[in-house]
């Protein structure tokens, strides 16, 4: 109890909640459906450039995963274009032309407008990318490719062998460049080049006299070419001699995970703080309207140094005081990486999880709705800076109790909507069979949370590491929970539950031996040895409407055919696996609409080029149909039918399926000549744009174009079980004619409403 209690005290007063009134994102359409981004705002910045009041910055694993802002980081955009480069890496800027150079998906971009456009300019390169000295230098692997003519031509000079680059830096003397790279044994050596990066020699790096070999990062003073500075993750080392020997700083006020940033004065930036005497005393930083940041990187306006940005844990921070205070500036940025979303019944509620923090929608009926976000239950004490939002639950009947689960197996609770939280008890997860043995943690992630049909209190959990996992139990609303000991600890990744009280769990990863669906009832849990037991399932759905049938998906057996979408009929005896599918791999997430005869399923994968997949079927599972196409590395990490909400690394989406609409006069679909009086003969079809499913019993309406260019509806018909309407309409004068569906309500809910094209009718 005393833990629970100093919990709920420590978390519960260190929420930091920030309303994101973000403009609505444009949709994206495509050939099987329209995308609309629900503007969560935010991401895993990775690095930042600034020249005056253009800001430009990387989102680490964020496909298009490039932002600038032409407005001192008030807004934020993306190049024009139905562009596709892959996740962000570095970005750097020529103060002098104002060209932009980034690293995007294993490639190196420029920009000669600000980051409006971009142009790919060498492939292989930019991870990380250099701007120094009128020199690019970008990085492939143990390769460093430079450019002396602003990336017209490169040429390459290995560092060493079988070593990996991980950060550069440009010193104050002329043609001496710094680079860390790591080698397959995971040590990392410092180098330098004196010839303009053509050469590259070790160097040894002596703290007290002793070697160092762990740190990933290296900067340099741009205005002394003694200063610079080395970094892991926790350490930060100072030199004044170019690199001859190095101290650890370790009168800091926060662990130093900072890469260093140097002023024009002389202050140095480095982990929440910031130095003006050469690292001798340290001045912390404000940052109680941000959370967890600057973590990784502080830039400079070198403009003006009072103007600085940083990363947080929710996207980009800025501060206009010299780094006293912080405040966020990511209005723009779809970079939050959804893993689940869930809503209350009556669909006013929404939560999503992510790694950037949890996000909440009290208006997400509303069709634009407005998110507080970030949402972290433990924003003091770093729980789990990687994956504090693994998982989310909200009651459906009662908003105010959610539950958040998160790396460590830790499940946060919240009784009052998630104004504070307490740690749940779930003292399974810290059986020695589950913690770490290097971190002393349990490394148990909670990847799915579902509540009894019948009993929203009762509610179960899948956890698992890479080889093992459990399954537990909470009947009080998730304040405690029973492990419900599954089968040789199966690694549990997903779960459902029937009306009847069967759970059944999927289970298995890439490196665990323990894989396929088991179902647990009456205190017995059963391998379902009709679903193949040599693969990873990622997802188990209960039909609603026949508790006999369950779909399933599975992952990470492409070669032998596995992979793909499964359907059982008979409460999971046997099950078949979907035909024509074979193209498509990494099946991650199903979801049914129920409104339909038959049910309408919707799975999500990837396809030959790392493309983001969304399926539908309308007919059970037999066919299915491409409905959207996502961007490369992009993963629809879970789907909820409301409209169909997909979340994924560019943030939530909502997906509504496009309806194909044919329109033929007397057989023909341009202008046609027909004499005065005639009678014409008009043919519509309306179908599934990504299905090819008829849509029946549709209601469409017939338009004419009239002398004053205004269109008028003169007749309405439904479709046929065919999908189709025909009819005759007597011409006495030159107009034009065109059809068009509006779905209603309930329809919207699938559909986007179509239009035909026009058909015009000339009198002979």
């Amino acid at each position: 109890m005393r833990r629970k209690i100093f919990i709920k005290f420590l978390c519960g007063l260190a929420v930091l909640v920030l309303v994101n009134f973000g403009t609505p994102v444009k949709a994206e359409i495509q050939d099987g459906g329209t995308a609309n981004n629900l503007g969560i705002y935010g991401g895993n910045t990775w690095d930042i450039a600034i020249d005056g009041d253009y800001v430009y910055t990387t989102a680490s694993g964020t496909p298009n995963g490039f932002f600038y802002s032409t407005d001192a980081g008030e807004t934020w955009q993306q190049p024009v274009g139905n562009n596709d480069f892959g996740a962000g890496q570095s970005v750097e800027v020529d103060h002098a032309t104002g060209d932009v150079y980034v690293g995007l998906g294993g490639d190196l971009y420029k920009s000669t407008d600000h980051g409006a456009t971009l142009t790919l300019i060498e492939e292989d390169a930019g991870n990380p990318v250099l701007f120094g000295q009128d020199t690019v230098l970008a990085v492939w692997n143990g390769t460093v490719k430079v450019s002396t003519d602003h990336g017209a031509t490169f040429t390459s000079a290995e560092v060493d062998t079988n070593v990996s680059v991980r950060s550069l830096a440009t010193s104050a003397t002329s043609g001496t460049f710094y680079a860390v790279a790591e080698n397959t044994d995971s040590v990392f050596t410092l180098y330098i080049s004196t010839d303009s990066g053509s050469t590259w020699s070790p160097m040894t790096v002596l703290v007290d006299e002793e070697e160092l070999t762990s740190f990933s990062t290296v900067r340099t003073n741009p205005y002394n070419a003694d200063d610079l500075t080395i970094a892991d993750d926790h350490h930060l080392y100072l030199s004044h001699d170019a690199g001859v020997t190095f101290v650890e700083v370790t009168n800091a006020p926060a662990s130093c995970n900072t890469i260093a940033t140097w002023t024009v004065t002389g202050r140095l930036y480095a982990c929440s703080s910031f130095s003006d005497d050469n690292g001798a005393t340290w001045t912390e930083m404000d940052f109680d309207d941000i959370v967890r940041g600057p973590g990784k990187t502080i830039e400079v306006n070198t403009e003006n140094e009072d103007i600085l940005y940083g990363d947080s844990m929710s996207g980009v921070t800025k501060s206009v005081d010299g780094g006293i205070t912080w405040v966020n500036s990511y209005n723009g940025i779809l970079g939050v990486n959804v893993l689940a979303i869930s809503t209350t019944v009556d669909k006013s509620v929404a939560w999503t999880s992510s790694s950037n923090g949890l996000a909440k929608s009290t208006d997400f009926n509303s069709g634009n709705p407005t998110w507080e976000f970030p949402i972290l239950p433990c924003a003091e004490e770093r729980c789990d800076p990687s994956g504090i939002g693994e998982s989310v639950w909200v009651k459906p009947d009662d908003a105010n109790i959610v539950l958040a689960g998160s790396i460590g197996g830790f499940i946060f609770r919240s009784t009052d909507a998630g104004q504070t939280w307490e740690l749940a008890d779930v003292s399974s997860v810290n059986d020695a069979k589950f913690i770490d043995s290097d971190s002393g943690m349990s490394f148990l992630r909670p990847y799915k949370f579902v509540s009894d049909p019948n009993d929203t209190s009762i509610i179960y959990v899948a956890l698992s590491g890479d080889e093992i996992g459990m399954v537990a139990k909470s009947t009080d609303s998730g304040a405690t929970w029973e492990d419900l000991t599954i089968t040789d600890d199966a690694p549990a990744r997903t779960l459902d539950i029937s009306a009847l009280g069967v759970l059944y769990v999927g289970t298995g990863f890439s490196s665990s031996t323990l894989k396929g669906i088991y179902a647990y009832t009456d205190s017995n849990w059963t391998l379902l040895t009709g679903m193949p037991t040599d693969v990873d399932v990622s997802s188990v759905v209960i039909d609603p409407d026949n508790e006999s049938i369950i779909y399933a998906t599975t992952t990470g057996d492409a070669v032998l055919g596995a992979d793909g979408f499964y359907k059982s009929t008979d409460n999971g005896e046997t099950w078949e696996q979907a035909e024509g599918l074979t193209d498509y791999y990494n099946f991650s997430a199903i979801t049914v609409q129920s409104s339909t005869t038959p049910n309408t399923l919707y799975i999500s994968c990837r396809d030959n080029d790392w493309h983001g997949i969304l399926l539908k079927s309308s007919d059970g599972g037999a066919t299915w149909g491409v409905l959207y196409t996502g961007l490369k590395s992009e993963t629809f990490n879970s789907l909820v039918f409301d409209g169909l909400l997909a979340s994924s690394d560019l943030g939530l989406y909502k997906i509504r399926t496009n309806s194909a609409l044919s329109f033929k006069i007397n057989k023909k679909i341009k202008t046609i000549k027909v004499n005065k009086g005639d009678q014409i003969t008009f043919r519509s079809h309306l179908t599934d744009a990504s299905t090819g499913k008829n849509l029946k019993n549709k209601k469409i309406k017939i338009y004419r174009k009239y002398k004053n260019g205004h269109w008028k509806s003169f007749r309405s018909m439904k479709t046929n079980t065919k999908g189709i309407i025909t009819g005759k309409i007597k011409v006495q004068k030159l107009t034009s004619f065109k059809v068009s569906w509006t779905p209603n309500t309930q329809q919207a809910e699938e559909y986007v409403s179509s239009l035909s094209r026009v058909i015009k009718v000339r009198i002979k």
